[in-house]
C-alpha cells in the first residue's frame, strides 16, 4: 500500500533525472563554448558558472512539475 504512494512520485523523479542528463550536458557545452571566450576573466568565469548551475537547477524544477502533473493526472 506504501509503495503504491510513492510510484508517482518515483516516476517524476526518474524522468526529471533521465532529462536533467541531456539538459546538463548541454548546459556544460554551452559553458565550454563561452568560457573559451572569457578565459583570463576570472570573475566573469565564476558569474558563467554560477548561471550554468542555477540554470541546471531550474530546469530540473521546470522539468519535474509537468511530468508530476501528467502522472498523477493518469
Amino acid at each position: 500500500m506504501l509503495l503504491n504512494a510513492f510510484t508517482p512520485l518515483a516516476q517524476a523523479f526518474g524522468l526529471t533525472v533521465a532529462h536533467s542528463l541531456w539538459q546538463i550536458a548541454l548546459i556544460w557545452l554551452i559553458f565550454k563554448l563561452i568560457s573559451w571566450r572569457l578565459n583570463p576573466r576570472h570573475q566573469a568565469m565564476y558569474l558563467l558558472s554560477l548561471t550554468g548551475m542555477l540554470a541546471s537547477i531550474f530546469l530540473a524544477a521546470f522539468t519535474f512539475a509537468p511530468e508530476w502533473w501528467r502522472i498523477t493526472s493518469v
